[in-house]
């Protein structure tokens, strides 16, 4: 009776041969889709879209580097609607994508997307960049999931400096800046008892970069970045600071464009705790209303209406949580 006797080695090289085969399958079955993208017709191109993306999807996750990497390696040779295509489904896709060569994919990528001129497709393939594992995308997941980690915030600076062209390059800017606070936040309501002058900080040397970068620009966070940067002032109790920054606001801001600041929760949930840093103080329910919860609000009107009382009440100290709840208390009668 023969006996086969396999040395690891060759063992090795028939595993290998078993993974490039399925390899092999799956990039094949790549082509009639990437075919059907070419089609004039709009329905075949979208249910093309739909089966790139379930495939993507359906292959275990070791496989997928690699069928991205094929994908982007191919999108110079393509027409516009094939790469539409092609970076549609990477920006839509139920994970952050990975190649086998990362830094090779987004340089393709990012270069294309500064070659582009049309508008529709440069935002399309800019959207698939950031959808890259490492990148806005993913930083902004984490962001909104309360993640408080530096890697976060290196996923964001990793968008403004290595992608500054990138659409998505000053957002990721601001929202470093907001960042630093939700850090503070959770860190306090976890039980740590973090320093608020380290946080806020951070917070406002992010926020002051970024208003340098888009000085003499029409960018739609500018106002933000003040006001934000003004209530940060406010929590150190450098009054006279924030009322600045609210000026600039005043004396800039377009009423023409309707130029608006964007409130979320972050700031008015258990304010006193926020900025105290006593978890003691944690309440199930917040200490005050949320009107202004989630709302984009006139920004000329909320600095100078936010600068009135801080003028009014420039000798207390925001310190002291019962004058940062009054505080919060005047900001959520603002109607416009």
């Amino acid at each position: 009776m023969p006996r086969f006797y396999y040395t690891r080695p060759l063992l090795a090289l028939l595993l290998l041969g078993i993974v490039l085969n399925a390899f092999g399958q799956d990039t094949q079955k790549l082509a009639p889709l990437l075919k059907a993208l070419e089609s004039a017709s709009p329905i075949d191109r979208f249910n093309a879209r739909i089966e790139l993306k379930k495939h993507l999807e359906n292959n275990p996750e070791k496989a997928r580097p690699a069928l991205v990497q094929t994908l982007i390696t191919s999108l110079s040779s393509r027409s516009p609607q094939v790469k539409s295509g092609i970076c549609g489904v990477l920006s839509s896709l139920n994970f952050f994508w990975t190649a086998t060569n990362q830094e090779a994919a987004e340089k393709t990528l990012y270069e294309m997307y500064q070659a582009e001129t049309t508008s529709d497709l440069k935002m399309t393939i800019d959207t698939a960049l950031m959808r890259a594992k490492g990148l806005y995308s993913e930083a902004m997941d984490e962001f909104n999931n309360n993640h408080a980690n530096q890697t976060v915030a290196d996923k964001f600076k990793r968008v403004y400096e290595k992608y500054p062209l990138s659409q998505y390059a000053s957002q990721a800017h601001f929202f470093l800046g907001q960042y630093y606070l939700r850090i503070y936040a959770v860190l306090v309501k976890q039980g740590f008892k973090p320093k608020l002058e380290t946080y806020v900080t951070k917070s406002n040397a992010v926020f002051q970069e970024f208003l340098e970068k888009t000085a003499n620009t029409d960018n739609d966070l500018i106002a933000d970045a003040h006001y934000f940067s003004a209530l940060n002032w406010v929590a150190l109790n450098q009054v006279e600071t924030a009322i600045g920054e609210l000026k600039q606001i005043e004396n800039t801001a377009s009423v023409e464009a309707a130029e608006k600041v964007y409130i979320s929760d972050f700031f008015y949930m258990n304010m006193s705790v926020f900025f105290s840093g006593e978890p003691s103080k944690i309440t199930a329910e917040p200490p005050i209303s949320l009107s202004l919860q989630e709302k984009f609000l006139d920004a000329k009107k909320l600095a100078g209406y936010t600068r009135q009382y801080l003028e009014t009440n420039q000798n207390q100290n925001f310190k002291e949580s019962a004058n940062l709840l009054a505080f919060g208390n005047y900001l959520n009668q603002f109607k416009e």
